[in-house]
């Protein structure tokens, strides 16, 4: 599995080259605008259950507990079975414009899921899939492919904040977030958001929660915060917003921005929890190549 991670970096790195035009952003910061502050909702109420599919189990939250939401957001896998959707992803400062379409299904104890990732709207970056044992991807942009025997069983574990950041005895700090066999690639940014549940939270005094609302017809909890000094560097941004599904804790969108402007941005499209449909499967062509690492 590491090697297939290690991989699909290698590969998508190649592809980044297209730039975010700053008029796009403009007419981008243009169709978002401040909504009215609602009083925030202590635990999933009525108009949850409005929102939510029959087949979906209701997982109460308590907004007021920040360590709570953090492990929602971090442990998002272990509170829904299936999920298929989309989401924009686009970085300013990177200078990269993506589209990824995933579909994700735990059914009797089996795990089957699909990712495809575009770029500019029109290159296909990656597609990867796992099904019955087996990982497989391929690279349209090299004419390349994949495929690993792996046998996942489960979601993964499960961890409270306190088990992931470890301090050491010089001082430094340690990561272990919750391992999981699932190899999702860029759809992880939205599906499982660990560093940003635990990164851009982890200074407690640093954000709150400002609302809940509704996106895309489900529940979302709106957080607000400015980033710490190691993210500010390392994103060339202040502060950020996040849109975190109260229920599942999937990142339904988020924002990073300076000086009034939006730097990063992910914002899902559409999204399915809990529903039947049908998982694809990646189909290798005939005159692509196997892939090895170092080429």
């Amino acid at each position: 599995m590491k090697k297939m991670v290690a991989s699909i970096a290698l590969i998508g790195c190649v592809a980044i080259a297209s730039v975010w035009g700053s008029a796009e952003w403009s007419d981008l910061k243009k169709k978002i605008g401040k909504q009215e502050e609602k009083a925030i909702t202590v635990t999933v109420n009525a108009a949850t259950n409005e929102i939510q599919q029959q087949n979906e189990n209701i997982n109460p939250l308590d907004l007021k507990n920040q360590e709570a939401i953090q492990e929602r957001m971090l442990n998002s896998y272990q509170y829904f079975n299936s999920v298929k959707g989309s989401f924009h992803y686009a970085s300013k400062d990177i200078g990269f414009d993506y589209t990824v379409n995933y579909q994700l299904k735990w059914k009797n104890k089996k795990v089957k899921y699909y990712v495809k990732t575009v770029e500019n709207n029109k290159n296909v970056i990656d597609e990867l899939s796992y099904d019955t044992g087996e990982l497989k991807a391929i690279y349209p942009n090299v004419k390349k492919y994949e495929k690993i025997k792996v046998d996942i069983k489960s979601k993964g574990e499960s961890k409270k904040i306190g088990e992931v950041v470890v301090k050491n005895s010089d001082g430094t700090k340690e990561y272990r977030y919750p391992e999981t066999q699932l190899n999702l690639g860029m759809a992880e940014n939205s599906l499982h958001s660990k560093e940003i549940a635990v990164g851009f939270l982890e200074e407690k005094n640093l954000w709150t929660v400002k609302r809940t609302e509704q996106l895309l017809g489900r529940q979302v909890v709106v957080i607000e915060g400015t980033l710490n000094s190691y993210y500010q560097e390392k994103l060339k941004a202040d502060t950020f917003t996040l849109w975190m599904d109260q229920n599942t804790g999937i990142l339904m969108k988020y924002e990073t921005i300076r000086n009034e402007e939006i730097i990063d941005l992910l914002e899902t499209t559409n999204i399915k929890i809990d529903e039947e449909f049908e998982v694809d499967i990646v189909t290798i062509p005939t005159t692509y190549d196997i892939y090895t690492p170092g080429q």
